[in-house]
């Protein structure tokens, strides 16, 4: 009940402010939006590869300064010991993304998460993320694809996993 609540006023603080979502685009004393939405998938580290959803949205504070709220869905496929399994998890991240150049036509960000599993996960952890990507706009909408490579560190709380890094690409689509 708590959760919902607080949801729910969130919801209504944002819907309450002149708020564009716009790739980044408006008037430096505007309240700007993004939302990604994509999908990543990561190099083999130790028999462990990830691939997985992410949804991400920030909001402006000074001008190509966001904070960022990251849900992500994964699945981690592990090959150790000539035996196939597949860990899932639900993790919930907060950070920074900084654009680096900041175009009518394309932004380049740069984003800092640090979060964590929810709930009862096959395999819990803390997760660092740093990427880098390309936004180039489609045409003159205000949509923009994403293009990003990155590094996650995940630091593990199970006695049955070890911790990993991942090297991980991600495309998708940013409004």
């Amino acid at each position: 009940m708590k959760r919902t609540l607080t949801f729910a006023l969130l919801l209504c603080c944002v819907s309450a402010l002149d708020v564009y979502a716009q790739c980044g685009v408006g008037k430096p004393h505007e309240l700007r939006m993004n939302i990604e939405c994509q999908t990543l998938a990561s190099l083999r580290n130790k028999g462990v590869t990830m691939h997985g959803y992410d949804l991400d949205i920030g909001i402006s504070v000074y001008k190509n300064f966001y904070v960022l709220g990251s849900f992500d869905l994964l699945s981690h496929h592990n090959r150790n010991d000539k035996q196939n399994t597949f860990v899932n998890s639900i993790g919930l991240a907060g950070g920074l993304t900084f654009n680096v150049i900041d175009k009518e036509q394309m932004v380049i960000p740069l984003k800092i998460k640090m979060g964590h599993t929810l709930g009862k996960s096959e395999w819990e952890y803390t997760y660092y993320d740093t990427s880098i990507g390309v936004n180039p706009r489609i045409g003159t909408s205000k949509v923009a694809l994403v293009f990003s490579m990155g590094y996650r560190f995940t630091s593990s709380h199970s006695s049955d996993m070890c911790n990993h890094g991942f090297v991980y690409w991600s495309v998708g689509l940013k409004l």
